[in-house]
C-alpha cells in the first residue's frame, strides 16, 4: 500500500513530489542523502514543541488524529431551553384544565361565571370584615370604659395612699407628744415624792423638837 503523498518542496530542489515514507522524519530530506553524513536536524531546536531534535515544520505537536473522532454531544441553547419549558408549561396546564367542569364552556360565559362567582366571594368578604369591625368597635369601647375605671380607681388609689401618708404623719407626731407627755408627768411625779418625803421629815423634826421642849 502507498504511503501519504507530501507536495511539501523540499530544499534539495527535488522537482517531484516525494512520498512521505521516503523522507526524514525529522527534517523533512530524502533519506538518500544520508549515505555519508548523518541527519540536518539533529543539533536543531523546534520552536513548537520547545524540543530538540527535529525541525518545526516535522514537528507533530498539537496535532489532531483524524482516527476515530469522537460524536460531539448536542446541547441546547437557552433560548430554546427556555422555549421548551414554556411549551411542556402549557402543555401540562391545558392537561389540567381538561379536568375540570368548565372546560368545555366559551371564555364569554367563563368569564361571565367567575365574575359573578368573584362577586359574590367578594361581597361574602365584605359583610365578614364589617362585621368584625363593629365587633372590633364595640371591644374596643369597652376596653375604654374599663380603661377609665382604671383610671379613677388608681386616682382613687392615689388620694388614700396621700390620706394614709398624712395619718402616718400624725400617728407619729401624736406618739412623739405622747412620749412627751409621758416623760413630763414622770418628772412632775418624782418631784412630788421628794416634796412628800421633805414635807414628812420636817414634819418629824417639828414632833421632836415639841415633844423636847415640854
Amino acid at each position: 500500500m502507498e504511503g501519504h503523498w507530501n507536495y511539501q518542496p523540499c530544499r534539495n530542489g527535488h522537482p517531484f513530489p516525494m512520498r512521505k515514507a521516503d523522507t526524514c522524519k525529522y527534517c523533512g530530506k530524502t533519506l538518500d542523502v544520508f549515505t555519508y553524513h548523518r541527519c540536518y536536524a539533529v543539533n536543531a531546536y523546534c520552536y513548537k514543541c520547545r524540543h530538540p531534535g527535529h525541525f518545526a515544520r516535522m514537528c507533530s505537536f498539537h496535532v489532531k488524529s483524524c482516527e476515530n473522532p469522537k460524536p460531539k454531544k448536542k446541547s441546547k441553547s437557552k433560548s430554546k431551553i427556555q422555549r421548551d419549558c414554556e411549551r411542556m408549561r402549557k402543555f401540562i396546564e391545558k392537561k389540567q384544565m381538561s379536568q375540570f367542569p368548565f372546560q368545555e364552556l366559551e371564555d364569554k360565559e367563563l368569564s361571565a361565571f367567575t365574575c359573578s362567582t368573584q362577586d359574590e366571594s367578594v361581597k361574602q368578604q365584605l359583610n365578614k370584615l364589617k362585621a368584625s369591625h363593629q365587633n372590633s368597635l364595640k371591644e374596643i369601647a369597652l376596653l375604654k370604659f374599663e380603661n377609665s375605671k382604671l383610671d379613677t380607681v388608681v386616682k382613687d388609689n392615689v388620694i388614700l395612699r396621700n390620706n394614709l401618708d398624712k395619718v402616718n404623719l400624725e400617728r407619729l407626731e401624736h406618739g412623739r407628744i405622747i412620749q412627751k407627755i409621758e416623760h413630763e408627768l414622770a418628772e412632775h411625779t418624782s418631784t412630788r415624792g421628794n416634796l412628800r418625803h421633805h414635807a414628812g421629815c420636817r414634819r418629824l423634826k417639828l414632833d421632836h423638837h415639841f415633844v423636847a421642849s415640854r
